[in-house]
């Protein structure tokens, strides 16, 4: 009987490069991202342009809801800076700058990601369009990322500052629900 030998390959396995590629955005919209901060409790409301800061995290207060609203994802280092700074992986943002328009639901230990294509109608011309929206939810925030700069929550963020209807009695996830409501 032979003796089977086997030997060492001395060539490095094969990686697929495109797992440790950095985030860059796949879709058509090139708009400049901007962040706003929308804070709230059942007694005031403010919102900041926080445009050019670092470490919103720190623009986080206690005992309000800090609602960051990101309209632009085409800016895949600043996209992927809010992503860590939330506690999303690094899968998690590159679906959300794909424009594949996948449904995503992740539940980490102290955050919730969800990723959907969002429907809404132009005001001009009424057509029926599609953004990719995602959101990320944790105590005391709500992130929303929006695709497109047209207006899709303008009217949840009016009635915030106008007090119009019982969103600044409720928690933060009343506020989720209330954006999902207007994109389905």
């Amino acid at each position: 009987m032979s003796k089977k030998v086997f030997r060492r390959s001395r060539r490095k396995p094969k990686v697929a490069k495109h797992l440790l590629a950095m985030p860059s955005y796949q879709g058509y919209s090139n708009i400049p991202t901007s962040v706003s901060l929308i804070q709230y409790d059942s007694k005031q409301s403010s919102t900041k342009d926080l445009s050019s800061a670092k470490g919103l995290k720190n623009e986080i207060t206690e005992n309000k809801i800090n609602w960051f609203k990101v309209i632009g994802i085409s800016d895949s280092a600043r996209i992927t800076d809010i992503g860590y700074e939330f506690g999303l992986q690094t899968f998690d943002i590159k679906d959300l700058m794909s424009d594949q328009q996948v449904v995503k639901i992740v539940a980490y230990d102290h955050i919730t990601f969800l990723l959907m294509p969002g429907f809404y109608l132009t005001e001009g011309d009424k057509q029926l369009r599609d953004s990719q929206l995602g959101f990320i939810i944790g105590k005391d925030f709500i992130v929303s990322f929006q695709e497109t700069p047209e207006p899709i929550f303008d009217d949840i963020q009016n009635a915030i500052n106008d007090n119009q209807i019982p969103i600044r009695q409720k928690e933060n996830d009343y506020l989720l629900y209330i954006l999902l409501r207007v994109v389905n």
